[in-house]
């Protein structure tokens, strides 16, 4: 019998370590089994990129929300709102605080790796919510041994442990010599196929099987391609904020995107734009503005660059250039300091502005000089009437 080969490994990357990592992580604890303990920090493997609204009063005001008694019409305060069971319709059995309380899982601050189980036998429905194990200094000998170890084997470990007050069936899972913990739906809150109204038993035409064999084969990929998974919606829009030049703001760039897509609404750009933002794509100014701050957005650029803003009618121009660079290593040889973020705008009035301006001033001379003049005058005599 040959030798059984090894499943491909990807190439191991140093993961960072809870002291380094600039993310915070919400859960910290240690992963442990038999007698290996590691201690790591949850991070969440996704951005939020929702936008959030509020609800408010048409002219602006936030609502706040109170509860009220179906019956009497009377608004309830916190301390008096309770909670219950609906076992039938409009029945409820009560429960308290302190039932709760009881009820409640202890809280821990252990992964313990109950069993091993194969990948390959966690079907994908049960997936819930991805996250990072980033290891503490001290245990990333043992945090690297035990992902290579996992990887290789094709193995998941299996796990319980609470969180934030809720318990959470998890499986720890190694790629890149990174583990990850992957949460897990419970089998109540999976729907069984018994539950669905599909027949099954009906027979299958063979030739029509060979028909998609022949037509699956056509477009087989030997791996996943994740370009293929691109949000078109999102590169189009950092397309137009690069193709325009100009630094426009989130009601503009809805009102260009409006125009190639007439489909597309105002809150998917608004949330893009903050989807962007947060994963370092593009940068929000609030840049100097008259009449009060204005909030553009631009390309994130790697080299560094100053705004030269027009105070009067908002345009933005860009300037680069080597004064940048001497005035930064500057400030870091006079201060000591290490620069990680530099912003420089100077406002002003472009040249058009410039003109509109000296032809107002011009305009208020000549308007004061009008009316020192009329109030300089002598008075006028009253006429009087011949009879």
């Amino acid at each position: 019998m040959p030798p059984r080969k090894p499943p491909k490994v990807e190439e191991p990357v140093a993961p960072p370590t809870a002291e380094t990592s600039v993310i915070r992580g919400f859960w910290s604890g240690n992963i442990s089994f038999g007698l290996v303990s590691i201690p790591v920090t949850l991070i969440s493997a996704r951005r939020s990129g929702r936008a959030s609204l509020r609800m408010l009063a048409p002219d602006g005001t936030q609502l706040r929300r109170r509860y009220f008694c179906s019956e009497e019409g009377v608004a309830l305060e916190n301390a008096d709102i309770v909670r219950g069971y609906e076992f039938e319709k409009d029945r409820f059995v009560l429960v308290t605080d302190e039932e709760l309380e009881a009820v409640a899982p202890k809280l821990s601050q252990e992964i313990d790796l109950s069993r091993f189980v194969p990948l390959a036998d966690i079907d994908p429905m049960r997936f819930e919510h991805g996250y990072f194990l980033i290891p503490n200094k001290r245990a990333l000998k043992a945090y690297r041994l035990l992902a290579a170890t996992m990887e290789e084997r094709g193995r998941a470990g299996m796990a319980t442990f609470v969180m934030r007050g809720k318990q959470y069936l998890v499986a720890i899972i190694a790629r890149g010599g990174l583990l990850r913990a992957e949460t897990l739906r419970f089998d109540d809150e999976l729907r069984s196929v018994e539950e669905l109204d599909i027949d099954r038993s009906a027979a299958v035409d063979a030739s029509a099987i060979d028909a998609f064999e022949r037509r699956i084969e056509e477009l087989r990929a030997n791996s996943l391609d994740t370009s293929d998974l691109e949000d078109t919606h999102t590169r189009r829009l950092l397309e137009l904020i690069d193709k325009t030049g100009e630094h426009l703001d989130a009601e503009s760039l809805f009102q260009m995107a409006k125009e190639r897509d007439p489909k597309i609404n105002r809150v998917t750009v608004y949330r893009t734009l903050k989807m962007l933002k947060a994963g370092g794509l593009v940068d929000e100014l609030d840049l100097m503005h008259y009449g009060g701050d204005q909030h553009y957005y631009e390309t994130r650029l790697k080299q560094e660059h100053a705004h030269v803003i027009c105070l009067r009618c908002g345009k933005v121009e860009e300037f680069f250039g080597e004064p940048l660079q001497r005035l930064r290593k500057q400030i870091e040889t006079h201060f000591g300091f290490q620069i990680l973020l530099a912003r420089t705008e100077v406002g002003g009035y472009c040249s058009h502005c410039q003109s509109l301006r000296a032809r107002e001033v011009e305009e208020v001379r000549h308007l004061a000089e009008e009316a020192e003049k009329a109030a300089n005058a002598p008075p006028r005599r009253a006429r009087t009437r011949r009879s």
